[in-house]
């Protein structure tokens, strides 16, 4: 069995020069995306954590993406092949 990273996603609300953002990151690495206010907030989530992915260069294909929300409201993606 081998062993993935998660990915985790949090909402970033707007700062004085920044406007709302979502964060992902992982072990890998991480990545700040601006909100696009034309998706909802798991379509945000998830476009950051797919951003994430290219970013790193994970070449493998998953079947399939899951996500579930944490008690601080952030979201973890898990991925199976």
């Amino acid at each position: 069995m081998s062993v993935l990273q998660a990915i985790e996603t949090e909402y970033k609300g707007p700062a004085n020069n920044l406007g709302s953002r979502i964060y992902a990151e992982c072990n890998g690495g991480n990545l700040t995306t601006g909100y696009d206010y034309a998706l909802t907030l798991e379509e945000n989530h998830k476009r950051a954590a797919q951003l994430l992915i290219a970013q790193l260069k994970w070449n493998e294909e998953f079947k399939s993406m899951t996500s579930g929300m944490l008690k601080n409201r952030n979201i973890v993606w898990v991925f199976s092949r």
